[in-house]
């Protein structure tokens, strides 16, 4: 089973999510990895089940992450919502209520919307975000941190606005917005990892940026003789910010492979029965099932060609260039495509047998599982957090007690640099 975890950030909270789930009766296996922020696990469905393992991943202080289609229910029969209730992947499909819709509760690491729809025979309207573009948040905060650096002490010796008696009340606005607003999601983080009696990145990130703008708060409203360091805290959940998204990039790649090649397959297929020619859904063929594949298109399934000849492209699946030759007895390949005769193709294997669906599987397992050296990473990471912690705590002491006469100011960049 291939799980979506929502809120992981880190190393240490993978760890904290494996130990939770190492815990469930029947989880013979687990590996989260933070950077595709996914769950593999090896478990009896006798004995564990998906909501003890839901629950299991809630206690660590995380959530499993599902999305939803809706579409509308009014054309569909039972038959057919049976049938998706029983697609690996769904969660619930959920009807009744005062209006017609239905509603498909799915994985996203197992389904894509497309592969829903497709199953429903319907067009739908996802709720899931797939935006592209650069977070709002991170927009908000890079746009704030460039007056605060400017107003402060290193900027204004370039621009010599700092001098200004607002500037420092313009500091104070845009690093608290940056700090509460653009960093929401670092203490909505830090507090369900310390709900559920852990601590991870997010907890040092918000200790130590929220110690910088408290101290810095205090400086610009009644102390306004010290220093303040309100550029250091924007720009440390600026950077923060910026480094998850160039991460949940990378890891979009990735899952855009997986769609890339889901897509390859066509959405019909072209069915013989009793000699006669029927169009189908490409999910209705079972094995056995006699097909027709005309020339420049896609060929629906993994299938044995029992009538005509062909040269087939199987580039984007085996990576060969030259089209390679069909006749009667050859197998042929889901999501290849046919380029220059008709094909009369008997279906072999469909839905997780066929050979797409196997490779789909093999991609998504060797995203998400983790190589000896990253686990040894972790089994670090999930005590780097306390330790990292009680050094920011010693060097503030120390650097209190053997400081000049200023020594709390002197001794707080010190201790944020450790705990960041």
């Amino acid at each position: 089973m291939v799980l979506r975890i929502g809120g992981m950030t880190c190393a240490g909270c993978a760890v904290a999510i494996q130990e939770s789930l190492s815990e469930v009766r029947g989880v013979g296996g687990c590996s989260v990895n933070p950077v595709s922020r996914s769950a593999v696990l090896e478990y009896e469905p006798g004995e564990a089940g998906l909501a003890q393992i839901e629950e299991a991943v809630r206690r660590a202080g995380y959530e499993v992450v599902y999305e939803e289609v809706a579409v509308d229910g009014g054309s569909l029969d039972g038959s057919r919502l049976e049938e998706v209730r029983g697609m690996p992947g769904v969660r619930a499909v959920l009807t009744g209520g005062r209006s017609s819709k239905v509603r498909v509760r799915y994985n996203p690491a197992l389904l894509q919307e497309e592969d829903v729809t497709r199953a429903l025979g319907v067009r739908g309207s996802g709720s899931g975000s797939r935006g592209n573009g650069v977070p709002r948040m991170l927009v908000v905060s890079a746009a704030l941190s460039v007056p605060v650096i400017l107003l402060s002490d290193a900027g204004s010796a370039y621009v010599g606005l700092g001098a200004s008696q607002w500037a420092p009340y313009a500091m104070l606005f845009c690093a608290g917005t940056v700090q509460f607003l653009a960093g929401r999601s670092l203490y909505a983080g830090a507090f369900r990892t310390a709900r559920a009696g852990s601590a991870g990145m997010d907890t040092l990130i918000v200790l130590g940026t929220t110690a910088a703008f408290l101290y810095s708060a205090y400086g610009a409203l009644w102390a306004p003789q010290q220093n303040t360091y309100f550029e250091t805290s924007a720009m440390i959940i600026t950077f923060v910010l910026l480094g998850r998204y160039i991460e949940g990039r990378a890891a979009g790649r990735a899952s855009s492979a997986i769609t890339g090649m889901l897509k390859m397959r066509p959405r019909t297929a072209t069915i013989l029965r009793d000699g006669a020619e029927s169009t189908v859904a490409t999910e209705s063929l079972r094995p056995g099932d006699t097909v027709l594949v005309r020339p420049g298109q896609g060929i629906p399934a993994d299938s044995l060609v029992v009538g005509g000849s062909s040269y087939v492209d199987e580039s984007m699946v085996t990576g060969e260039s030259a089209p390679a030759a069909r006749s009667p007895g050859d197998p042929v390949i889901g999501g290849t495509l046919n380029l220059d005769g008709a094909l009369t193709l008997k279906v072999e294997s469909v839905g997780a047998s066929s050979f797409l669906a196997r490779v789909v599987d093999r991609m998504e397992v060797a995203i998400s599982r983790k190589p000896p050296v990253q686990k040894l990473a972790d089994a670090v990471a999930g005590r780097l957090t306390l330790a990292v912690m009680s050094a920011a705590l010693a060097t503030f002491l120390l650097w209190g007690a053997f400081g000049g006469s200023d020594s709390i100011a002197e001794s707080l960049i010190p201790t944020v640099a450790v705990l960041v």
